[in-house]
C-alpha cells in the first residue's frame, strides 16, 4: 500500500507527537500478536450485488473451510455492521448463528475432524458498509463525478463488506460474481472466467487460484474504460505471457498509458530479478476517485488513485513510476509471501519500497539509486525525530500504526544495506531462495533471515538485531588528516549517538575512498567501536577523502572538510551523489571561488540532482552573484533545477528584481510544480504586492490543483484577516478536494494567527473559523473531515474538544480516529508558537551564515597583507 498523496506527490504521513522524541505508543497501545487459528479457510466464493441509492450491497458468501484443532463445533468470523439473514449447510439445512459486536458465531451442530473434513457454508447477508466499500456517485455540486465502487480491505477493514476470517495469517483461493448495471465494467482478483448481460444487468465472474489473504479481495466498479496489452516474463527457465490491463475513467486513455506505461518493464524486470515469474493469471490497474491511499496491492488487480493520471506538462515533474513499480512489487512482497501479522508488515512494505528504488535504478541509471535512498532516509529521519521504535514490534494501538516510516523507508534501507554487505550474487540469490521457499505463504521476520543466511552461507544474527529489532542508527563524527611520516590518511571515527537498551552501538560497514593527484584508492571501514582510528595508505596527500559516496549505510555524518577539499570534491568526484553532498556542503561558505564552483555546476552538471542542490547552496549564500546564477538557473531545462532556484530565491528578501524575476517565471514557466513554487518564495518574500499577485494562482488549473492549494496556503502566511473569505468561499462543496483541503487547513492555521490578536472583530473571525471547521467533522467527504480535524488541533480552541471527541467515537476509519485524539492532544497541551520560532530560527541562521562570511573575508584580508 502506498500512502496519501498530498498536492499532487506521495507523501508518507505520521501524527507527530507534540515533544521533540516522543514516546512510541500512546494510552491505546497493547501488544498485539498473530491470532490462534482453529479452521483453515480454503475457499470464499462471493456473490454480490448494489443497490446505489442507498448504498447497500446484498451477498451471499460460500465459505469452504477444515479444522485444525479436535472438537470444533462452532465457527467465528469477522462481521460488522452487516446484517445476517441466514447461514446454511450444503444441503440447505439453516444453521443457528449469534452476531456478536464485530463477530458472527456459527453452531455448526457437530465437531469435525482436524485436517481431514471439509464442510462449506452459505451466509446471506446485507448492509450499508461504513468502510471497506465505498459508493462514488455525482450529485448537485459533483456533476461530472464517475460512477463508481471500490474495496479498501487493508488492514481488516474487509470484515465490513464480506462476513469471513480478516486476519492476514490464513490463505484461500476466491472468486466473486458480481451483477452490476449493464454499462458497467468491473474487476476483481484472477480471471474472468464470465461476462454475461441477462435482464439489463451485467454478471462478471472472477475467479483467483493462487491463495492469498482476505484483505486482498477486491471490486472496482462502474463508469470505465479498459486498455488491454500483454508482457512476456522470463524467469527461472519459464516462459509466460501475462495479460495487463488498464482500467480508467472515460476519455482518459492517453493519461493513463501515460501513468502505467511501464508495467510490461517493471514486471520483466522484478520476474527475471527475483527468479520468479509473475504468479497470477492477470495483472490490471484500476484508477478511483475518493481513493485515501495512493494504491492498493490487491492480488492481481491493484487499485490506484485517479489522481495519479497526468497530462503532458504535468510529466515534467511528477511521474506515477515510483506508485506503479510499488504496487507492483507488492504482487511478490505483500500478495505471494504475505506477513503473518502487522509487527512484520516491513517484509511487505519495506521490500515494495526498496524494490521501487531498484528499479528506477534499472531504468534510470545507477545514479538515480541514491537519490531514491536519500528521499526515503530523510523521510525516516523525520519520523524519527518524533519517535523512535524497532522495526518490529508487537506494540500498538491499531494496525495502521505500523504503517509507518520505519516500515516503509527504513525497511527499504536494511534491504539495501543487506544488498551492499552480501554483493549482487549473494543478495539474488537469498531473495530467490526467500520467495521460492514461501511461495504462496505466511512469513515473519525470522523467515527471511534464515533464507538468506542458507543462500549466503553468512550468520546474520548481528545484522537483524541491531537493525529490525533495534531502534536508531549509526551517528558518525568523522575526522581525517594526512600523515606524512605515515604516508597515510589517518581517519577518526566516532558512534556519538545516545545508547541504551533501545539505540546500540552500530557495526557497520563503511566504504571509504581516498583520491590524490596520482590515485585512486577505495577502503571498507568496519566499524564497531565507540571510537576508531583508521590508517589508509597512499602515495601523497589526498585532493579528496569521500564517506560512503554512493550511499549504502543508513547513518548521519558529521565530517569537516575545508573548503577547497570540497571544491575538488564538486568538480571532480564520479560519482554524482558525492558531488551532490559536496555541493550541499559549499552552502555555509561564500567566497567567490565557491560561487563560482556552485555557478558553473549548477550550469552544467549532467545529472540534475547535483544541479538542483548547487541551487539551495547559492540561496543560503545570497550574494549578488549567487543571485545572477539563480536567474541563470531559471532557464534549466530541467523543472526541478528551475524549481529549486525559485525556492533559493527565496532567501533574497527586500529585492524588487527577484519579485520581478518571479513574476516573469509564474507567467511563462509550462511547469505546474515551479509555478506552484513561486507562490510559495513570493509568501515567503511578502512582497508588498503579495496578497494581489499570488490571487493569480487560485484560477491556474494544473495537475491535482497544485498551484491553487499551494497559493491558498501561501496565502494564510501573511497572516491577515483580509484573506478569509477567500479561504471561505474555497472549502466550500463543491469545490475541488485538494483545493477544499487546503483551505480548510488554511482556515485553522488563519485562526491561531489571529487568535493572538486582542479585539472584537478578531474574536468574531476565529469563532466563525470554529464553526466552519466544526461543521466540516461531518462533511460527507473523508479528505474534508482529515483536514477540518487537523485544522482544529492547529486553531487550538479548547471549545472545540468535545466535537473532537463525537468524531473520534463515530468515525469507522482508524485515520481520522487518530487524527482526532491527536488534535485533542495537541490542544489540551497547547503548541509553541511556531511562527515565531521559525522566524527567530530563519534570523539565527542568517547571523551564522553572516559571521561565517565575515570571518573568511578578514582572513582573506589577512593573507593579502
Amino acid at each position: 500500500m502506498r500512502r496519501l498523496l498530498a498536492a499532487g506527490l506521495f507523501v508518507l504521513v505520521s501524527i507527530a507527537p507534540l515533544s521533540a522524541r516522543g514516546r512510541w505508543g500512546d494510552q491505546y497501545s497493547d501488544f498485539h500478536y498473530a491470532r490462534d487459528r482453529v479452521f483453515d479457510l480454503i475457499h470464499v466464493k462471493l456473490e454480490i450485488s448494489f443497490n446505489e441509492t442507498e448504498r447497500s450491497l446484498s451477498g451471499r458468501v460460500t465459505h469452504t473451510f477444515t479444522p485444525l484443532i479436535p472438537e470444533q463445533r462452532y465457527l467465528f468470523l469477522d462481521a460488522v455492521g452487516l446484517e445476517i439473514k441466514k447461514v446454511t449447510d450444503p444441503t440447505g439445512n439453516l444453521l443457528v448463528f449469534e452476531q456478536l459486536e464485530e463477530e458472527l458465531k456459527i453452531d455448526l451442530r457437530l465437531p469435525f475432524r482436524p485436517f481431514a473434513d471439509t464442510f462449506a457454508i452459505t451466509i446471506e447477508y446485507g448492509g450499508r458498509p461504513k468502510a471497506g466499500l465505498y459508493f462514488v456517485q455525482p450529485d448537485a455540486k459533483y456533476l461530472r463525478k464517475r460512477r463508481q465502487i471500490w474495496t479498501q480491505g487493508e488492514t481488516e477493514n474487509t470484515r465490513y463488506w464480506i462476513p469471513i476470517y480478516d486476519y492476514p495469517n490464513d490463505r484461500v483461493t476466491s472468486e466473486m460474481i458480481v451483477t452490476l448495471p449493464e454499462r458497467y465494467l468491473a474487476v476483481s482478483n484472477g480471471e474472468l472466467v464470465s461476462d454475461t448481460r441477462a435482464g439489463g444487468k451485467r454478471i462478471f465472474h472472477w475467479r483467483e487460484n493462487v491463495p492469498h489473504v482476505s484483505y486482498l479481495i477486491s471490486l472496482v466498479a462502474g463508469e470505465y474504460e479498459m486498455h488491454a496489452e500483454t508482457t512476456t516474463v522470463y524467469a527461472g527457465g519459464e516462459t509466460k505471457v501475462v495479460p495487463v490491463l488498464f482500467y480508467y475513467p472515460p476519455g482518459e486513455k492517453e493519461k493513463a498509458i501515460r501513468s502505467f506505461g511501464k508495467t510490461g518493464k517493471m514486471m520483466r524486470f522484478f520476474s527475471e530479478k527475483i527468479g520468479v515469474p509473475y504468479p497470477y493469471e492477470k495483472y490490471s490497474q484500476a484508477t478511483v476517485d475518493e481513493f485515501m491511499w495512493g494504491g492498493m496491492e490487491n492480488i492481481s488487480a491493484t487499485t490506484q488513485t485517479e489522481r495519479t493520471l497526468h497530462d503532458r506538462l504535468a510529466h515534467q515533474d511528477f511521474k506515477s513510476e515510483g506508485l506503479v513499480a510499488h504496487e507492483l512489487a507488492h504482487q511478490w512482497w505483500g500478495d505471494l509471501l504475505t506477513c503473518r501479522d502487522w509487527s512484520h508488515i516491513w517484509l511487505n512494505e519495506g521490500f515494495a519500497t526498496y524494490f521501487d528504488a531498484l528499479f528506477q535504478e534499472h531504468d534510470l541509471g545507477p545514479d538515480c539509486m541514491p537519490v531514491e535512498m536519500r528521499d526515503t532516509r530523510d523521510d525516516y529521519f523525520r519520523e524519527d525525530g518524533q519517535y523512535r521504535r524497532p522495526i518490529v514490534t508487537q506494540y500498538y494501538t491499531d494496525p495502521l500504526d505500523v504503517f509507518d516510516s520505519h516500515a516503509y523507508p527504513k525497511g527499504g534501507w536494511v534491504l539495501h544495506m543487506l544488498r551492499n554487505y552480501l554483493g549482487e550474487e549473494l543478495w539474488w540469490k537469498g531473495i530467490n531462495h526467500y520467495c521460492k521457499k514461501h511461495y504462496a505463504g505466511s512469513v515473519v521476520t525470522a523467515d527471511f533471515e534464515k533464507a538468506m543466511e542458507e543462500a549466503s552461507g553468512k550468520n546474520l544474527d548481528w545484522f537483524f538485531q541491531q537493525w529490525v529489532y533495534k531502534g536508531g542508527y549509526p551517528e558518525l563524527k568523522i575526522r581525517s588528516r594526512w600523515d606524512d611520516s605515515a604516508k597515510a590518511t589517518k581517519i577518526t571515527i566516532q558512534q556519538t549517538q545516545t545508547t541504551d537498551s533501545l539505540t546500540p552501538l552500530f557495526r557497520v560497514k563503511l566504504p571509504v575512498v581516498v583520491t590524490t593527484a596520482k590515485e585512486t584508492v577505495f577502503d571498507a571501514l568496519w566499524i564497531d567501536q565507540k571510537e576508531e582510528v583508521f590508517y589508509i595508505p597512499a602515495s601523497e596527500r589526498p585532493k579528496m577523502v569521500e564517506i560512503d559516496p554512493r550511499l549504502t549505510v543508513l547513518k548521519k555524518v558529521d565530517f569537516e572538510r575545508t573548503e577547497g577539499a570540497l571544491r575538488y570534491q564538486l568538480a571532480n568526484s564520479p560519482v554524482a551523489e558525492s558531488r551532490r553532498e559536496g555541493a550541499e556542503a559549499l552552502g555555509k561558505f561564500v567566497s567567490d571561488e565557491t560561487v563560482e564552483a556552485l555557478a558553473k555546476t549548477l550550469k552544467s552538471d549532467q545529472f540534475f540532482d547535483v544541479r538542483r542542490e548547487a541551487a539551495l547552496s547559492l540561496g543560503k549564500i545570497r550574494s549578488e552573484k549567487a543571485k545572477k546564477a539563480l536567474f541563470a538557473g531559471l532557464s534549466d531545462a530541467d523543472s526541478r533545477v528551475r524549481r529549486n532556484c525559485v525556492k533559493a530565491l527565496g532567501n533574497f528578501p527586500e529585492d524588487g528584481e527577484v519579485v520581478g524575476r518571479l513574476k516573469q517565471v509564474f507567467a511563462t514557466d509550462t511547469s505546474y510544480a515551479v509555478a506552484a513554487q513561486v507562490m510559495t518564495t513570493i509568501a515567503e518574500l511578502q512582497p508588498k504586492e503579495a496578497f494581489e499577485f499570488l490571487q493569480r494562482g487560485l484560477n491556474r488549473p494544473s495537475h491535482n490543483e497544485v498551484i491553487a492549494a499551494t497559493t491558498l496556503k501561501g496565502l494564510v502566511e501573511l497572516k491577515d484577516s483580509k484573506m478569509a473569505d477567500i479561504l471561505f468561499a474555497n472549502t466550500a462543496y463543491g469545490r475541488p478536494f485538494p483545493i477544499r483541503s487546503a483551505a480548510i487547513e488554511a482556515l485553522g492555521k488563519l485562526g491561531y494567527y489571529i487568535g493572538r490578536d486582542e479585539g472584537l472583530a478578531a474574536s468574531r473571525l476565529k469563532e466563525k473559523i470554529k464553526k466552519t471547521l466544526v461543521g466540516f467533522l461531518n462533511d460527507p467527504k473523508y479528505s474534508a473531515r482529515l483536514s477540518a480535524i487537523e485544522a482544529l488541533g492547529t486553531l487550538g480552541d479548547p471549545e472545540s474538544i468535545e466535537e473532537l471527541k463525537k468524531a473520534e467515537a463515530r468515525e469507522a476509519h482508524y485515520q481520522l480516529v487518530k487524527a482526532a485524539r491527536h488534535s485533542i492532544e495537541e490542544i489540551r497541551t497547547g503548541r509553541r508558537d511556531f511562527s515565531d520560532l521559525d522566524e527567530l530560527r530563519a534570523r539565527l541562521e542568517g547571523l551564522e551564515d553572516e559571521n561565517k562570511g565575515l570571518r573568511q573575508r578578514i582572513e582573506t584580508l589577512e593573507r593579502k597583507r
